[in-house]
C-alpha cells in the first residue's frame, strides 16, 4: 500500500474512534395533540416529508390530529432543541382543513421527522403525501389521493375511489369496489374489493417489479385488459377472451360494466 494512503487511512479511523465525527446518536420525541371543528369540512390534506401517516374515519365532527416530532443530534439537548422549534397546525382553508407543519433547517447528521396520525369525520375527502414514509388509511368513504416515495400504501375500508403512488413499497387496497388508480415502481399490489359499486367503474392499476393480485367481488363484471411483460396471467372468473399472446389478455367478464386494466413489467397477475 502507498505509504501516504496508508497515512490517511489510520489518521481517518484515528479521528473517527476518538469521536471527533459526531453522529446523530440522540433522539429527543415530542407529541402535539390538535383539534379543530370539522362538521362543515369536506376534505383533509396533510403532507410530511420524512414521516408516517395515518388516518381513520369515524362518526365525529371534530379532526383530532397527534403528530409525533422525532429528532436526532449529537446531544440529546441538541435533538431537543431542532424538535421544540417544529410548529404543527390545523388549518382551516375553505371546506378543507390542512396541516401546516414549518420545521427549523438541520445541518450535518441532524434530522427530524413528523408522522401523524388523525381521527376525522369518515365521509371526508384524503390528500395525503410523504417522501420517506408509509401512509394508512382506514375507514374512510370519501375519495383517497395517497403518495409516497419510499413506504407501504394500506387502504382499507374504502368506498369512494382512490389514486394511490408509492415507488418503493406495496400498494394493498380493501374496500367497495370504485374508480381506483394505483401505481408502484418496486412492490407487490394487493386489490381486494368487498362489494359492488352502484356505478360503473375504472380500475387501472399497474407496477414495475412485482405482481397485482385482484380479489373481485361477487357478481363482477368488467372489460378487462391484462399485461404481463415477463410473467404469467390468470384468471380464475369465467372470461370471454378476446385477445391472447404470452404477455397480454383481453376479454370480457360478464357484460363488461366495468374496465379493469392491469399491467406490470416484472411480475404475475391473478384474478379471482
Amino acid at each position: 500500500m502507498n505509504r501516504n494512503v496508508f497515512v490517511v487511512f489510520v489518521m481517518s479511523a484515528i479521528i473517527f474512534t476518538s469521536g471527533c465525527i459526531s453522529m446523530a446518536n440522540e433522539k429527543y420525541t415530542k407529541e402535539v395533540n390538535l383539534t379543530i371543528p370539522a362538521a362543515q369540512a369536506e376534505s383533509f390534506k396533510a403532507e410530511t416529508h420524512n414521516g408516517n401517516i395515518k388516518v381513520e374515519g369515524s362518526q365525529t365532527t371534530i379532526c383530532n390530529l397527534t403528530a409525533t416530532i422525532v429528532a436526532k443530534a449529537d446531544t440529546e439537548e441538541a435533538a431537543q432543541k431542532i424538535a421544540e422549534q417544529v410548529k404543527i397546525e390545523l388549518v382551516p382553508e375553505g371546506n378543507s382543513i390542512n396541516v401546516r407543519i414549518e420545521k427549523p433547517s438541520v445541518s450535518g447528521f441532524a434530522n427530524v421527522s413528523v408522522s401523524l396520525d388523525a381521527n376525522l369525520p369518515a365521509g371526508m375527502n384524503l390528500s395525503l403525501k410523504t417522501h420517506n414514509g408509509k401512509i394508512n388509511s382506514s375507514n374512510i368513504i370519501g375519495t383517497i389521493k395517497a403518495n409516497t416515495h419510499n413506504g407501504k400504501i394500506t387502504v382499507a375500508g374504502a368506498a369512494g375511489g382512490a389514486d394511490l403512488l408509492t415507488h418503493n413499497g406495496k400498494i394493498k387496497y380493501t374496500g367497495t369496489l370504485a374508480d381506483l388508480k394505483f401505481e408502484t415502481h418496486n412492490g407487490d399490489a394487493d386489490i381486494t374489493c368487498t362489494a359492488q359499486s352502484s356505478t360503473p367503474c375504472d380500475i387501472s392499476g399497474k407496477t414495475h417489479n412485482g405482481s397485482i393480485s385482484f380479489t373481485a367481488p361477487e357478481n363482477f363484471s368488467a372489460a378487462i385488459d391484462l399485461s404481463a411483460h415477463s410473467g404469467s396471467i390468470r384468471v380464475d372468473l369465467p372470461v370471454t377472451v378476446t385477445e391472447k399472446s404470452e404477455e397480454r389478455l383481453k376479454g370480457t367478464i360478464g357484460d363488461g360494466r366495468d374496465k379493469l386494466c392491469l399491467k406490470t413489467h416484472n411480475g404475475s397477475i391473478k384474478i379471482k
